[in-house]
């Protein structure tokens, strides 16, 4: 995966959940292969069991914006609103 680049990226703890979107758009929670409709109840059922939960989104810089927006809206419907975009530091 091809991250987007950023001078002021920081590197932020995995300890939360990551959800990934590779160049083809398909999309991944910790790894595992998800669709886009199952993502709201997943992210109810994991934050029923953390309710701190915090989401860390990465994509690939092909993804389109609207894939992207669309995937956060999905977080956002499930009850988590603490969301870290995922850039790799540029030079």
């Amino acid at each position: 995966m091809t991250l987007p680049s950023a001078k002021s990226a920081v590197k932020h703890d995995k300890k939360n959940l990551v959800l990934s979107i590779d160049k083809d758009q398909n999309i991944f929670l910790d790894n595992a292969a998800i669709e886009k409709k199952e993502l709201k109840q997943l992210i109810q059922t994991y934050k029923s069991e953390k309710n701190d939960l915090s989401v860390t989104l990465e994509a690939d810089k092909l993804v389109p914006y609207d894939l992207i927006i669309s995937v956060l809206d999905e977080v956002r419907m499930g009850g988590c609103y603490s969301v870290v975009l995922n850039v790799k530091q540029s030079s």
